[in-house]
């Protein structure tokens, strides 16, 4: 099981778009060849129209064009993230990753106003992910199966610079903590996905969208899981990504070979407007409670021992007339 939700899109004012724009000329390959393996991935522009067809495009296609086509609703913009993932030169362990770096300054997704990231995707419909059935005797079962399990990960430190052009085997990104949050999406359904009206929970016409709150990303540390009181664990901060990037591992051998990736958005997740009033709500009545605790405790301090100050013998006088209505 995965700590990710496939549901119905969110309400557009729920959404903080991170990409698109993509900005393809920023993102970078990070495979396992910088460990000597061979796996290797790509991030293109693509158009997917309403019959769920995906085409390739340039990045500097026709804007004219492509603003009209996105207006009237033709097509969809969006990015493939492709590659071919290879277990054997490593043996079993390879992983393809395609990373874009904020700079000068991170990203910044506050947990007081954001409650995760959310990804727009669908199935690579010129690939084939389907399982074939076979028998307990065929070799087809000692086979790992083919790529659908994906990874978002994010990265809250300074990253060094990526070449665009790195040398073969490129050299190794010094080691540091990440956050890693897997989904899975299947094959590519039938053309009937792209009917509002499937029976088949989360298919829109631009396919799934795949929820992840903060709490699904898990922290990692050279591929190995940073488990919560350890030395090395640090809870998320979502006030500062410097990277972001998408990832196909093999799980040390689960999935291997090509695979394919449609991503049309990624989005921050608003909190919802009336969770965040609440929370404000809640902050001033906290503060005000203070408030006027401290208040009072200065004026009690100020007042102390300053109070008319009766003599023993007009103290006196009030005992005895007090005892008059005893």
């Amino acid at each position: 099981m995965f700590p990710y939700e496939l549901t119905p899109p969110l309400p557009p004012h729920h959404h903080q778009p991170l990409f698109p724009p993509f900005h393809f000329s920023h993102w970078r390959a990070v495979d396992d060849r910088v460990r000597g393996g061979s796996s290797v991935s790509h991030l293109d522009p693509v158009e997917i129209d309403v019959s769920g067809r995906v085409t390739e495009v340039s990045a500097d296609d026709d804007d004219e064009r492509k603003e009209r086509d996105v207006k009237e609703k033709k097509t969809i913009r969006g990015a493939r993230f492709w590659g071919t993932l290879d277990i054997k030169t490593l043996g079993g362990a390879g992983f393809a990753s395609q990373v874009y770096r904020y700079g000068p300054y991170p990203l910044h997704l506050p947990r007081t106003e954001y409650t995760g990231i959310s990804l727009s995707v669908l199935p690579d419909p010129s690939l084939d992910t389907t399982t074939k059935s076979s028998s307990p005797d065929d070799d087809e079962t000692m086979k790992p199966a083919k790529p659908t399990r994906y990874t978002l990960v994010l990265k809250t430190s300074p990253t060094s610079n990526i070449p665009k052009h790195p040398r073969v085997p490129a050299p190794p990104r010094a080691a540091q903590l990440s956050y890693e949050a897997s989904f899975v999406v299947g094959s590519p359904p039938s053309s009937s996905h792209c009917d509002p009206s499937s029976s088949e929970k989360g298919y829109q016409a631009k396919g799934h969208e795949v929820i992840l709150g903060w709490n699904a990303f898990k922290a990692f540390y050279r591929g190995r899981e940073v488990k919560e009181g350890e030395a090395r664990w640090v809870p998320l901060d979502t006030n500062s990504v410097y990277e972001i990037s998408l990832m196909c591992r093999s799980g040390f051998g689960e999935q291997e070979g090509e695979f394919g990736l449609i991503v049309t958005s990624i989005d921050g997740i608003r909190k919802a407007d009336n969770e965040t009033e609440k929370e404000k709500v809640v902050s001033s009545n906290w503060l005000s409670w203070w408030w006027s605790v401290f208040v009072g405790w200065i004026c009690s301090w100020l007042r102390w021992d300053r109070g008319i100050r009766l003599t023993d013998e007009e103290e006196g006088d009030m005992d005895e007339k007090a005892g008059l209505f005893i």
